[in-house]
């Protein structure tokens, strides 16, 4: 009698998942199913590759053909593989200082990907887009694709700025008669700076004759911090009184009187 066989054996690749940036290769396995025990031989679309298993970095379309050496039947199968390692780009546009006027400052990273499946990591563990800060320093993030596990990290500087302008006005000497008036004169350390005195004065200097306490605010317009100083003015312009009394008139009796000038100062 003669034995046929030809039954071809059964070949299937499972599915794998994609190659990415956290899974760096996949393993294809040749499940083979045949009519009767026997040896099997593999032949992949890899030159030299013979094992029933392969182990893939690359996407693309994988296939196998098997042979049963019982009766040199074959019978092929193939699967695709994706390989996404496309990273993300971003970047944090950079912002003005943190000043007295503007006490916090917010970042905002900026992602470049056609994926929305992203995740935002601060250095401060936060999770945000966006970032608000209020002291110097640097400030990173890392954006990662949570399709493909992908992530890249950038960077930006913050500065700060929050430097008071010093000022002080000296003491002058009093307002009198002789000097109906006096010069205040601002004294304060710093760059751009502008003035504003409690009159309304915007030089460094004030020319005043009355008797009050002047005030002038220094403002450093680099950063908006502000500072004020206040110096008080005497005045003393109250005249002396002078009084001469009458006297008795000079005649042959009294040939001459002495006049008397009686001064009076208030103090």
């Amino acid at each position: 009698s003669v034995v046929v066989n030809v039954a071809n054996p059964t070949v299937t690749i499972p599915t794998v998942s994609q190659i990415d940036c956290q899974v760096v290769e996949q393993t294809l396995t040749a499940s083979v199913s045949t009519s009767a025990a026997t040896t099997i031989a593999y032949a992949w679309n890899v030159v030299g590759n013979r094992t029933s298993t392969m182990t893939v970095t690359e996407g693309g379309v994988y296939s196998v053909e098997v042979t049963d050496k019982g009766n040199y039947c074959t019978a092929t199968a193939e699967v695709s593989v994706v390989k996404d390692v496309e990273m993300p780009t971003v970047d944090i546009p950079a912002v003005a200082q943190i000043d007295c006027i503007n006490t916090s400052q917010i970042l905002t990273a900026n992602a470049h990907i056609a994926n929305t499946n992203i995740q935002y990591i601060w250095n401060d563990n936060s999770n945000n887009q966006t970032l608000t800060v209020s002291t110097s320093g640097t400030y990173s993030v890392t954006v990662k694709d949570l399709d493909n596990k992908c992530s890249v990290e950038t960077s930006r500087v913050v500065t700060k700025d929050t430097q008071v302008p010093t000022v002080t006005i000296p003491a002058v000497a009093q307002i009198d008669c002789a000097n109906p008036n006096r010069t205040l004169s601002a004294n304060a350390q710093g760059k751009n700076l502008t003035y504003s005195w409690s009159n309304g004065d915007t030089k460094s200097t004030l020319v005043v004759a009355d008797n009050k306490v002047y005030s002038v605010t220094v403002t450093d317009n680099d950063n908006g911090c502000i500072q004020t100083a206040s110096q008080s003015v005497a005045v003393n312009t109250v005249s002396p009184t002078i009084v001469i009394p009458t006297v008795e008139r000079v005649d042959c009796t009294n040939p001459s009187q002495v006049l008397v000038a009686q001064v009076t100062i208030a103090n």
